[in-house]
């Protein structure tokens, strides 16, 4: 302090001397440019000079100050001025932005807050879930898909404490008591109905608060059978009607049908025709007056002597039956008979049973009320027609129906190991199909079956619907998909353009975007293929042109929640590739993310739902973890937290024990080696220089 006042006195005491000066001397020392300085800053006046030289001293008597203490000089304080002022700027827009990032927050806290209010009421509300389905979307899912899914979710309900509207109409009233007034309220008013008394039995034994439960099931299966019944008179009052219709298709005229008698007798026994008829005269024990003739209908001899003309029986069709006259009955199950025929439009009967998936060539060269010989030699071929074998046991397998042919060219075409394909082709009871091996099928059947020929020709196109699925255990909803897949492709297309191919498909392995380091340790084996995903879309692109024989899917890394759209679509093209003969194998990523929980449990989910929608191939799908994680698990080998943030690629060392650990735990479904492990890493600007050069497999045969 002592200092700064010494040199205030000093400075005050020379600008004295100066002012001293300037009025004993006068202007004659003083230059005449400082005058005109000092009027272009304004300084004209005595106080105003004064003040300025006093504000001058006091800023050169600070800035000395302060550059003594810090021991710099003026231009670094500048600097440093500088530097401060661009750093505060920066701050300012920090505190900006994380004010935005606040409210963000705030507003994100206020949802969940309400969703926690509103969290165990019945969903539909206005606060619906997040990641909820898109149903603008709904026609570009597959159908079984989403069939699937609303089974699961009705299981999912089952079991829980749901109250409908109806229970609320009486809240102070037990739910035993509403059930027993409902269940009696719909038995009163059945009580008509034929079996009724299948109503009353469920009404006395079954519990009191599933009574209405079990009264409305019995009354929905009597509903079924009457349907059931009622179609079955139809359709056999429909053939009794159309008997009389159908005998001029069928009837022969008299020429010809002696000369074709004379034509088989020859053939036959060479006995002649008057013996022949003296032979069954003796043999039957009926009177002339007995016998009928089915031909034209009149009483005294049968129909091999019947001498009635075409015009004749055509004259007579229209003639009302005796109804006195019974009929034989068709017997078969009802299934058989919605199989066996459709009415046409101008009200004949077209038998349609050959479009059934699971038909079996009779074989027979004539068939009832159809003139025209069949030709079949479906029955005496074996798998050597169909595809080139060069083993004996599977060339020598031979099938029976459209069905069971599917079934050996779905498994040819997709099991590539020997061994199992020739195992899983001769046991009847592995149920295994695709749409390809179908269509195929079919197409097979054009070509050597007439009767399945001709139902294609007389077919307008429509889909059929079958009533059985024989007692395989798959949708029927899914056997008729597939039936009138083979139908259509039949139709338009021949045997002769299509190849049954051995099963040679190539791996696909598809990795999270972490592993993009994994080509510096590994290379992919013989055919397979690694691809790398951010998002569940770049798989269905992926998959969109191509197909494999295998598809390894790794479940996804991320920091938050999958959209259920993406889970969904994922699912319907890895059924569609079931389906085709694919299999696809799921194994669990690995952790560190917050969303790895349910990314786990969401893969399990999605496959258990294309097992149900793809039940002719579920086979195919397969899911390696459960619930629980387990120690053999390839995510182990990496640890809880292998890497720092979410878009850093793993280490190339995590990657090797990942993929080593991958590949011994799906050796069971992969019988060839999927990656090629290096002995040690590459260096990294050595395989991008290489790979930058040439193609990235020759880079890796020459690294």
């Amino acid at each position: 302090m002592e200092v700064e006042q010494a040199q205030v006195h000093d400075s005050n005491q020379a600008r004295v001397e100066v002012v001293q000066a300037t009025g004993t001397v006068g202007p004659q020392l003083v230059e005449e440019g400082v005058f005109q300085i000092l009027r272009v800053a304004g300084l004209t006046s005595t106080a105003q000079l004064e003040q300025c030289l006093d504000e001058t001293m006091n800023l050169r008597t600070k800035m000395g100050t302060l550059c003594n203490r810090l021991g710099c000089t003026t231009e670094t304080i500048e600097e440093c001025l500088s530097d401060m002022r661009g750093t505060l700027a920066e701050k300012e827009m920090m505190i900006r932005s994380l004010r935005s990032e606040l409210e963000a927050e705030k507003l994100q806290v206020a949802e969940l807050s309400e969703r926690v209010q509103v969290m165990g009421q019945q969903a539909g509300g206005p606060t619906q879930e997040r990641y909820e389905l898109d149903y603008a979307k709904l026609e570009d899912y597959d159908p079984h898909v989403l069939l699937a899914m609303a089974q699961a979710k009705l299981r999912r309900n089952n079991g829980r404490s749901t109250i409908y509207a109806g229970h609320g109409a009486y809240p102070d009233v037990p739910l035993e008591t509403i059930a027993l007034q409902k269940a009696e309220i719909l038995f009163n008013q059945l009580a008509t109905w034929e079996g009724s008394y299948i109503l009353a039995d469920a009404l006395e034994t079954s519990e009191k608060d599933q009574v209405y439960e079990k009264v409305k099931e019995a009354a929905l299966r009597l509903e079924r059978t009457k349907k059931t019944a009622s179609s079955m008179a139809q359709h056999r009052n429909m053939v009794t009607n159309q008997r009389h219709a159908n005998a001029q298709r069928v009837a022969l005229s008299s020429s010809h049908t002696v000369e074709g008698a004379d034509r088989w007798e020859d053939a036959g026994s060479g006995r002649s025709k008057v013996e022949h008829d003296e032979a069954i005269k003796d043999k039957s024990p009926r009177t002339e007056k007995e016998m009928k003739s089915f031909k034209c209908g009149k009483r005294g001899h049968i129909a091999r002597r019947c001498s009635a003309r075409e015009s004749l029986l055509t004259a007579e069709k229209d003639v009302p039956r005796d109804q006195g006259t019974t009929e034989p009955q068709k017997h078969g199950s009802f299934s058989a008979l919605l199989d066996r025929s459709a009415l046409a439009q101008d009200g004949r009967i077209v038998d349609n049973s050959a479009l059934s998936i699971f038909y079996c060539c009779s074989g027979r060269r004539f068939e009832e009320n159809d003139p025209v010989e069949f030709n079949c030699r479906v029955r005496q071929l074996t798998f050597s027609a169909v595809a080139h074998v060069d083993d004996p046991i599977i060339a020598n397998l031979s099938f029976h129906s459209i069905f069971e042919l599917a079934r050996l060219i779905s498994i040819f075409e997709s099991e590539a190991d020997p061994e199992r394909k020739r195992y899983k082709m001769k046991n009847p009871t592995h149920c295994f199909i695709t749409i390809a091996g179908v269509q195929k099928a079919y197409a097979f059947f054009k070509d050597h079956c007439e009767h399945v020929r001709r139902a294609l020709m007389a077919h307008d196109g429509g889909n059929v619907a079958l009533a059985s699925n024989a007692g395989w255990n798959i949708d029927i909803a899914q056997i008729n998909d597939l039936a009138n897949s083979g139908i259509r492709f039949a139709e338009s297309h021949s045997w002769g353009e299509i190849v049954v191919k051995n099963a040679v498909k190539s791996t696909l392995v598809f990795l999270p975007f972490g592993f993009r380091g994994y080509d510096r340790i590994v290379a992919a084996g013989e055919n397979v293929k690694i691809h790398l995903y951010k998002s569940l879309h770049d798989i269905c692109e992926t998959l969109k042109g191509a197909t494999g024989g295998t598809c390894i899917f790794v479940s996804p890394t991320t920091v938050g929640p999958i959209e259920e759209s993406a889970w969904l679509r994922l699912s319907t093209v890895f059924a569609a590739q079931a389906r085709q003969g694919t299999k696809v194998i799921s194994v669990c990523g690995p952790r560190g993310e917050q969303a790895w929980e349910r990314n786990r449990n969401k893969t399990i989910e999605m496959f258990k739902i294309m097992r149900e929608a793809a039940a002719a191939s579920g086979h195919n799908i397969v899911t390696m973890f459960g619930q629980t994680p387990a120690f053999t698990e390839p995510c182990v080998t990496m640890g809880s937290a292998p890497r720092m943030t979410p878009d850093e690629a793993y280490s190339v060392q995590l990657i090797k024990q990942f993929l080593v650990a991958l590949q011994e735990y799906v050796a069971g479904h992969i019988h060839h080696d999927l990656f090629v492990v290096f002995p040690e890493p590459i260096d990294r600007t050595k395989f991008y220089k290489y790979k930058k050069r040439m193609d990235p497999e020759q880079a890796r045969e020459v690294l």
